[in-house]
């Protein structure tokens, strides 16, 4: 087992351990095991976490499941299977190396923080924030395009699928800060003055909090929304977790440059500043960069993908308008 030597005692790590090697011309053992993650990427969806996890892969000194998501925490299901099946889906690894997981549905669950908290409070928190609306549209189009077997969707899901973005949009307003202001910020989002501002505001905290403090998911449409306010997320986040343990990070500087978002998260860890701007190279005719030619990728490959989302799909000129007022209210 690992140690660590404090004031005459050991502190043993809680680990699976897997297997050993001895390490070359020291003749010590060096021993590789399964462990709880160092840190986590919570979130937030829709912002660019496969292709940060992507990235970080490619770090000598990072390592994370093969699985792409594990969901732990917010899944009462996995999380019922108890801490060893968690740790059994975490990669072998050495002293050192860091271990990591991601899974953006964790950041808008109320139970998720109080679960990883108790079972292991120094974890580090990675959280990648992005346009709101550019997030509440791409999470409609993943809503809308990917199948699931209909006993599996929820009420407000098939909602969704059976909506436009405008009618979801519009319908989470409606249950969030009332019909009279969904239908000013929808048809007269000019008329908004910083007192009604104020009012959307307190109104749609008051109802997120409501939510968040009973404990229970955020349902669909207002999911749409609610996911989009970082600073209240991460404000609940920082209730429980110290301020110090939570980097929130830019997701558009994974498309723009992957090497700064890097640099920040490798700083915040305290590691190497491997992912330099020569490890990566911009793909024709896109937006995103891949990693250059390495032991742990394959050359130039794409990070993320379309994940069932139209690209091509654009949101009418109304509801991005409306949006835009809206999170401006927020802020």
């Amino acid at each position: 087992m690992r140690e660590e030597e404090e004031e005459g005692t050991f502190q043993f790590r809680e680990t699976a351990k897997t297997q050993e090697s001895v390490e070359e011309g020291v003749g010590q053992q060096k021993v590789y095991e399964k462990r709880l993650p160092d840190f986590i990427i919570i979130g937030m969806q829709k912002c660019g976490t496969t292709a940060l996890k992507y990235y970080l892969e490619v770090h000598p000194n990072l390592l994370a499941p093969d699985r792409g998501e594990i969901h732990f925490f917010e899944k009462d299901g996995n999380f019922n299977k108890g801490k060893d099946w968690y740790i059994s889906e975490m990669p072998s690894a050495g002293p050192d190396s860091l271990v990591f997981e991601k899974t953006p549905d964790y950041m808008a669950v109320p139970i998720v923080p109080k679960r990883i908290f108790e079972l292991k409070p120094d974890v580090k928190l990675i959280v990648t924030t992005c346009d709101p609306v550019k997030r509440a549209f791409s999470n409609f189009l993943h809503l809308t395009s990917v199948e699931r077997p209909i006993d599996e969707v929820a009420p407000g899901v098939q909602f969704v699928m059976n909506s436009t973005f405008d009618e979801a949009i519009f319908a989470a307003l409606k249950k969030s800060v009332g019909e009279k202001n969904a239908k000013l910020i929808f048809e007269k989002p000019d008329e908004i003055n910083e007192e009604k501002r104020e009012e959307i505001r307190e109104t749609f905290t008051s109802f997120a909090s409501k939510i968040w403090d009973d404990n229970k998911k955020f349902p669909m449409p207002e999911g749409l929304l609610v996911k989009g306010y970082y600073k209240f997320l991460i404000e609940k986040w920082s209730q429980i977790f110290p301020p110090e343990n939570i980097l929130p990070l830019n997701g558009t500087l994974l498309s723009s440059s992957p090497w700064n978002a890097s640099r920040q998260i490798e700083d915040f860890l305290e590691i190497e500043n491997f992912l330099t701007e020569d490890k990566f190279s911009r793909i024709e005719d896109t937006n995103f960069y891949c990693i250059k030619t390495n032991r742990k990728k394959r050359p130039c490959s794409k990070p993320g993908g379309k994940k069932g989302r139209t690209l091509e799909t654009k949101m009418s000129e109304k509801a991005q308008y409306a949006l835009r007022v809206f999170y401006h209210a927020l802020s």
